[in-house]
């Protein structure tokens, strides 16, 4: 586990269209892409990324508008920009091959990236497997939080002018498990890393995905039910969102069949419990991989 100090110091930038793009990248091996959700940052990936860098190398961002990078106040969000900023960050790396490891709506910026890498857009980057994990493939699935459908809404600028510390404590709170709950350091930070260049005050243009969804989201549906590629599902069972509710109609949708439901916990599952995901996700990856070693060798 690192803190947010911790992690701010393992990290740097590279510029994107004139704007900062905190990153950390650290590890060797088969590479692991780490996508963050909403409304936090790279920093969700601290306490399982001890267990991910021991046999991989790792790299994971804050998108455009979180954590440590830049937050322009009057800028359009969109899904499109963000993956576009997560594969100038693999070029800028020299990276050709990787696994996508995504998160709540980071799941979104995975699912475009497959899109582009089946249908060739994507050159000489090649993606190895997509693990989703805790985000609404679906969007009859979704099930937004009280604070998220009041920000969308036509007061949601009075909202986010009335944003505090305690409403926003309280909120992040209520989407962990009863048993797996943030400590109030943890809390404390996550507060610091969304006013970090003053993000608290654009909390609901964030929410951009919800509505780049219904533009583009049979395609990202498509893009998840049709790849070839190995596909893995994580799910807190205790998730408010996207948890037990809902198991059963993701079951009856999906084409995929690898999904991992862990009991009592919530929307973070790499924060409430790291170890069963570096277990379920590693097993996931680590199955392709031998098996490319294998074929490696019968070749050579």
């Amino acid at each position: 586990m690192f803190s947010m100090d911790e992690w701010k110091a393992k990290g740097q930038a590279f510029k994107f269209n004139n704007n900062d793009i905190f990153y950390t990248d650290e590890g060797q091996g088969p590479l692991i892409l780490c996508i963050h959700g909403y409304p936090s940052s790279s920093w969700d990936w601290n306490k399982v990324w001890s267990e991910l860098t021991k046999d991989h190398r790792v790299i994971t961002l804050d998108m455009l508008g979180f954590g440590f990078s830049s937050k322009p106040k009057d800028h359009q969000y969109c899904i499109n920009e963000q993956a576009d900023i997560h594969i100038e960050l693999l070029k800028f790396l020299e990276i050709q091959s990787f696994h996508v490891f995504a998160h709540d709506f980071g799941i979104f910026v995975g699912q475009e990236l497959v899109a582009r890498y089946d249908n060739n857009e994507l050159q000489s980057l090649n993606i190895n497997s997509l693990c989703a994990m805790s985000g609404s493939i679906f969007p009859e699935l979704y099930n937004p939080r009280l604070i998220q459908r009041l920000l969308l809404s036509p007061i949601g600028w009075l909202v986010e002018k009335l944003f505090s510390e305690n409403k926003f404590r309280k909120s992040l709170s209520s989407v962990f498990g009863v048993n797996t709950q943030p400590t109030l350091e943890e809390l404390k930070s996550y507060w610091e890393l969304l006013q970090y260049n003053a993000g608290d005050k654009i909390i609901g243009k964030l929410l951009f995905y919800i509505s780049d969804r219904k533009v583009q989201g049979q395609r990202w549906v498509d893009a998840w039910q049709d790849t070839k590629l190995p596909v893995q599902m994580i799910i807190g069972l205790a998730d408010p969102m996207y948890g037990g509710d809902s198991i059963e109609r993701y079951k009856a949708l999906t084409k995929q069949n690898r999904l991992v439901c862990l009991e009592n916990i919530g929307h973070f599952p790499q924060v409430e419990s790291s170890a069963e995901v570096a277990v379920a996700y590693l097993g996931f990856i680590k199955e392709f991989e031998s098996t490319d070693l294998k074929i490696a060798e019968e070749i050579f």
